[in-house]
């Protein structure tokens, strides 16, 4: 799975793209920052990235932080032994 192509919004907001190898199912994405993300816990797709956009409620944020403050989990993840 990567996330890539952090852009900064507004100084509260911030977009990237996930994208995937191979299906992942119920995929979710957490960040320690506080806010809320435009799209999670979602099937992703090879060949079908995603745009999410991460805000915060009111408190400015950078892509730079975002980035950093990222963890990202799967189904799949949980049924690997």
């Amino acid at each position: 799975m990567q996330l890539s192509s952090f852009k900064q919004l507004s100084d509260t907001s911030v977009r990237f793209t996930v994208s995937v190898d191979a299906p992942a199912p119920h995929t979710v994405w957490e960040s320690s920052i506080i806010g809320r993300f435009s799209h999670n816990g979602l099937t992703l797709h090879p060949c079908r990235p995603r745009t999410v956009t991460f805000t915060t409620y009111g408190e400015p944020v950078s892509a730079a932080d975002v980035e950093a403050s990222m963890v990202v989990d799967t189904l799949f993840m949980h049924s690997q032994h």
